[in-house]
């Protein structure tokens, strides 16, 4: 019963070629072998993976409007002005807090009286 020589093989299902079970992947959680070897895999992997990168690309949504390609005057120039105030807000909250930390800090340390 011993049978040496004999290695199990596999049909490709992209290629349609014979390949021995080490051509294969295996799922790690089925441990099923796969229907393409690891070639085609591969190419099938990699093909998939460009046509996503492109369609990403070309079908990507603009989340914000794009103020400077707006036709309409008066709307753009409500989309600057809210802009400026959204920066100007942000300054504001920024700039205050450096305050409050300046403020904290100085009343944090221990003055010491010279003698």
């Amino acid at each position: 019963m011993n049978q040496t020589g004999t290695t199990a093989v596999r049909l490709c299902g992209c290629c349609k070629q014979e390949f021995p079970l080490e051509a294969f992947y295996v799922n790690k959680k089925t441990r099923c072998v796969d229907n393409y070897c690891k070639e085609c895999r591969k190419a099938s992997s990699r093909a998939r993976r460009e046509l996503d990168n492109r369609l990403k690309i070309v079908n990507r949504p603009h989340d914000y409007p794009v103020i400077t390609r707006m036709q309409d005057r008066a709307l753009r120039l409500e989309f600057i002005r809210h802009a400026l105030q959204v920066v100007r807000e942000s300054r504001e909250r920024k700039c205050r807090k450096l305050h409050e930390m300046e403020y904290d800090n100085f009343y944090d340390t221990p003055t010491v009286c010279p003698e």
